[in-house]
């Protein structure tokens, strides 16, 4: 956060991305250090500052506001080189693109200045009180927005070099100007609800962008000049498409006028500034979803006027009356980090009690132990011939289970590489599981059979005869319940006795079945779309879960237990409240099916294993916060660490990676994060400003 004290109407990024310059109505401009936010100096300006530019090759920085001059300084070291003084209040200010002249806006005028040295090149008089000046990419026409003799506000274009009045377009009420990227088209937007597109040389009207929305307050190009954002007073943002007119998204989220809207460099994604205090980011080309708000920017006390991304788009500013300015991650994708690579297909992979390792079913026949925190690869089982699908670590974490399509399911002592039993299931295995206590392993086969085996001495205990190939297992928490699911449905079996206490026939079969933690709760979910929660001592039906509108994928309960996510092929993950059988959020974001999904041990963040990405999304409010890309194929398994701040996934690609969520941790990681982050900004800071501006406990 960025304090100025009074409302913040202008910020800029300097073009290296090392600076950030605002300024606010106390007629001052706030350099601050980017990756810190140290205030470097603070600059005096003329009235309120409503404008702050950097020139293209960042050596200079622009400032005017309401007063009667507009200021070129040396960016470096805010000396100033050129005072560009008038008779009147200037409304706005800004360089040329290639950074040679700078063009303001005043009294009945538009004037061009020469950046080098100040000299006054052009007056452009436009008759009534302009709004703002634009200078094509050439920089041979500027565009200005001014009131004419009768009061309607239109806009003019004029030729640069000569200042001769080329054409005054007829369309009245114009509120913003922008030229393309190449300079071919202007966007005028308007108080009649619609936006134009002009030739500026010739002034011909080339289309007509109005769907009823109200007055448009902005409007902004793409870098690469093929869409058209345009936002205002009815909350909602607009994307076109330039080459037809054809309105490409409609975004309507905003509570309050949207005032300013700002690409990211790559043009993937928009941001949208409102007076409702929020910035909204949308995913408009680029990534795996387009057309969905990645994310809400809360934090701000009062309106937001301007905002503008980082030359690398990697972060944003925003301003607001509320007196500050705020520093944002903007990046819609994150990078899931390499943790180790497969010779085929990673089946799933899961963590270890501790969080200090992680296990990968692999579809080479191997299961693969990885040290988290080195990313070092620790052990490599060969279980035998075909696909491992299932891999998993005892509760003490000294064991591993591993399920195999040979037929059989192995123990391991991973840590010296030593297999401890062979259970032979004598069917291609699906799934091994270990018991609460760590004594007992499920392993449920193709043929139908479940059978459970003594950990300790790899015999047999009881052979569970169901009906159907059985694709999931699982135990209660006490350990007295086993549950599975197959081609037909799903059944309850007693502990140790192997007695079968419910059959519940579903069609379409049955493909994950997860006790709650207090083990009241069976949840069963396959190619039904329904998900079913039945009481697990009486087999009663206690809810169905209507919503998906495909096969459900994965099932995993929260924490505390009043939370159920559910995935689905239907592209969307879903929370449910429990007690009440009723949707919390719908998780929509992902282009293709969603094969798994995992709920942070606190419950505050789910994360969704979509096709090539993953997403991270905050439970209270069901909204993608971002993207976690890295794969290349299919995801197949994800996960939260036990300490909930770090997130496993495996994919068809046959790599295994990481994700290191800051803000996923509990209070106390959340408190350590903070420290640092200060730590790293008292670092940036003059003993004076360390005074200033840190508490004393902090120095």
């Amino acid at each position: 956060v960025l304090p100025a004290g009074k409302p913040v109407y202008a910020v800029a990024y300097s073009p290296d991305g090392k600076q950030i310059a605002t300024g606010s109505t106390d007629g001052r401009v706030r350099i601050h250090d980017a990756a810190s936010g140290a205030l470097i100096r603070v600059l005096r300006g003329s009235g309120r500052i409503l404008a702050v530019a950097y020139s293209p090759d960042g050596a200079e920085l622009l400032t005017a506001g309401d007063g009667t001059e507009a200021v070129l300084r040396n960016a470096r070291t805010g000396a100033v080189l050129v005072a560009l003084r008038t008779t009147a209040p200037i409304s706005s200010a800004a360089f040329s693109p290639h950074g040679t002249v700078v063009v303001t806006s005043l009294d009945a005028a538009a004037r061009i200045w020469r950046a080098r040295d100040g000299k006054l090149l052009q007056t452009l008089r436009t008759g009534g009180d302009p709004s703002r000046a634009r200078v094509s990419p050439d920089g041979s026409l500027v565009a200005v927005v001014a009131a004419d003799p009768a009061q309607h506000v239109r806009a003019r274009i004029y030729d640069a070099h000569t200042g001769r009045l080329l054409h005054v377009l007829p369309e009245k009420g114009i509120t913003d100007v922008e030229f393309s990227p190449d300079g071919s088209l202007l966007a005028t937007t308007s108080a009649d609800d619609t936006t134009r597109l002009w030739e500026p040389r010739s002034g011909r009207l080339v289309r007509l962008l109005d769907d009823g929305g109200g007055t448009v307050l902005a409007a902004s190009f793409s870098p690469d000049g093929k869409l058209l954002a345009t936002a205002g007073e009815d909350g909602a943002v607009r994307v076109w498409t330039v080459a037809d007119g054809t309105r490409l998204f409609f975004f309507p989220s905003h509570t309050g006028f949207v005032v300013a809207v700002a690409w990211s460099p790559d043009g993937h994604v928009l941001a949208s500034a409102s007076v409702d205090r929020t910035v909204r980011l949308w995913a408009v080309q680029g990534l795996v979803a387009s057309g969905t708000l990645v994310a809400v920017l809360a934090g701000h006390g009062d309106g937001v006027n301007a905002v503008a991304f980082s030359p690398d788009g990697r972060r944003l500013v925003s301003g607001s009356t509320d007196g500050t300015a705020r520093v944002w991650d903007a990046r819609a994708q994150q990078e899931l980090d390499l943790l180790g690579r497969s010779n085929g297909e990673v089946v799933r992979a899961g963590w270890s009690p501790d969080g200090t390792l992680a296990v990968s079913a692999d579809a080479d026949g191997t299961a693969r132990v990885w040290t988290v925190k080195t990313r070092a690869l620790l052990r490599v089982l060969h279980h035998g011939v075909g696909a491992v699908n299932d891999a998993e670590f005892s509760p003490d974490g000294k064991l591993i289970v591993t399920a195999g399509a040979d037929g059989t399911a192995r123990i391991w002592d991973f840590a010296r590489g030593l297999l401890v039993h062979t259970l032979a299931h004598g069917a291609p295995v699906s799934v091994a599981s270990f018991d609460p206590s760590g004594h007992t392993v499920v392993t449920a086969g193709t043929d139908g059979v479940a059978r459970v085996w003594d950990a300790r001495t790899g015999r047999q205990l009881a052979a569970l005869r169901g009906h159907g190939a059985l694709a999931d297992a699982a135990f209660s928490p006490d350990g007295t319940l086993l549950a599975t699911g197959s081609t037909k449905g799903a059944i309850e079996w007693s502990l140790p006795s192997g007695r079968p206490l419910h059959a519940l026939p579903l069609s379409g079969g049955v493909t994950r079945v997860v006790f709650s933690p207090d083990g009241k709760l069976l949840a069963t979910a396959g190619s039904d779309p329904v998900v079913r929660l039945w009481d697990a001592s009486s087999g009663r039906l206690v809810h169905a879960l209507r919503g998906h509108r495909a096969a459900v994928t994965d099932v995993e309960f929260s924490r505390d237990g009043t939370t159920l996510a559910t995935s689905s092929a239907d592209t969307d993950g879903r929370l449910w409240d429990v007690a009440s059988g009723t949707p919390l959020h719908v998780l929509r974001g992902h282009f293709g099916p969603v094969a798994a999904i995992g709920l942070s041990p606190d419950g505050h963040w789910v994360a969704t294993a979509g096709p090539i990405s993953a997403g991270l999304w905050p439970t209270a409010t069901g909204q993608l916060l971002f993207y976690l890309r890295g794969h290349t194929s299919l995801l197949t398994s994800i996960s939260f660490a036990p300490d909930g701040w770090r997130i496993l996934s495996s994919s068809r690609d046959g790599t295994v990676r990481v994700y290191t969520c800051d803000a996923c941790g509990n209070l106390q990681a959340l408190v350590t994060l903070a420290e640092q982050r200060l730590e790293r900004t008292a670092h940036a800071l003059t003993p004076a400003q360390r005074a200033r501006y840190l508490p004393r406990t902090s120095q």
